[in-house]
């Protein structure tokens, strides 16, 4: 029973002598970075935002933020649906790039934004008459241009 006892007390004391001599080299585990951490990146930089300022607008730390753009994590569904509504994008193409049509719609001006949302909800002939204005203020204006050089 002593040899027990005493076994295992030598086992003890080795085990920590060669914890405290043994150099083990602990390293960073490589993390590729996610489709949606390039997305996510890109998207801040497109406006021109920081880190920080991303965190403080969807209201969480910047260090989430880090590691969301490292590809360390993945946000939960709460901090991905702040991040689809502040950069105007689906969930969809923050995760799997996946946007209608293939278009990469960059708007910076919300307003305008919300009216073309609203649009979509309007009846055929209705988006027709809108299209119809939008072409011809645009032509309006192409004209004007023109006149002017």
């Amino acid at each position: 029973m002593w040899n027990y006892f005493l076994d295992r007390f030598y086992l003890s004391r080795f085990n920590e002598f060669v914890s405290k001599t043994a150099t083990v080299q602990k390293r960073k585990p490589v993390i590729a970075k996610s489709s949606f951490a390039i997305r996510l990146r890109d998207l801040r930089s497109q406006k021109n935002i920081s880190q920080a300022e991303l965190a403080e607008a969807i209201s969480v730390h910047k260090n989430n933020i880090v590691r969301y753009e490292n590809g360390a994590v993945e946000p939960t569904a709460e901090t991905l649906r702040k991040l689809s509504q502040f950069f105007s994008v689906s969930t969809d193409f923050l995760l799997e790039g996946i946007s209608e049509n293939g278009i990469k719609v960059n708007f910076q001006d919300k307003e305008l934004l919300n009216m073309f949302q609203k649009t979509e909800k309007l009846s055929e002939k209705d988006k027709s008459t809108v299209k119809e204005l939008l072409d011809a203020f645009l032509a309006k204006k192409q004209i004007t241009e023109i006149v002017n050089k």
